[in-house]
């Protein structure tokens, strides 16, 4: 369930400079996806890691030449600051259910296609 209902797919999952407690739930985790998925999973391993991500996109910390973590951090306050009236617009936007049409001219096709005959 956890890998079906997801849309985008999975290219890599990578765990590095973890302490020794995230191993066992690194470990449970992985016992819970399929065998592709665990193939992705790399724990503790930068060399995977630089073979995938270029190193000029990853932050100083993480052993990349893109700058300090703390850099981005506040690239994106300073966009979330800027951007703060549309993305509270944007969050308060929903679907007015009690506008959707009764009899919906349409509703026929939300019927399973079990009995659908094509000409």
């Amino acid at each position: 369930m956890l890998t079906r209902s997801r849309p985008e797919s999975i290219k890599g999952v990578h765990f590095i400079e973890c302490t020794n407690i995230i191993k066992p739930l690194f470990l449970a985790l992985a016992s819970l996806l399929n065998s592709k998925l665990k193939r992705r999973l790399s724990y503790n391993d930068p060399e995977l890691l630089y073979s995938q991500v270029p190193k000029e996109m990853l932050p100083d910390e993480f052993g990349g030449t893109a700058g300090p973590c703390e850099k981005y951090s506040e690239l994106w306050a300073n966009y979330i600051d800027q951007n703060r009236d549309w993305l509270q617009s944007e969050a308060e936007k929903k679907a007015d259910l009690a506008l959707m049409p009764k009899d919906n001219e349409f509703a026929v096709f939300q019927d399973t296609f079990r009995k659908l005959e094509v000409d």
